[in-house]
């Protein structure tokens, strides 16, 4: 499994995840869809480490 494809399935997860616990508000789904987007096409370079930090700090809050 490519790491692009493992990302596009944790962010269609937490934004499963956040749609259920009603915090999509604080989401803006149209970024998510535009980063989702841009991995895809191999556009986007990716930091792991800080992209784990920015989940993990959201589910904290």
């Amino acid at each position: 499994m490519s790491k692009k494809f493992k990302l596009i399935k944790n962010l269609n997860y937490y934004k499963t995840l956040f749609d259920k616990e009603k915090k999509a508000s604080q989401i803006d789904l149209k970024k998510v869809n535009r980063i989702r987007k841009a991995i895809a096409a191999g556009q986007y370079q990716i930091d792991y480490e800080k992209l784990a930090d920015k989940i993990f700090s959201k589910l904290k809050d």
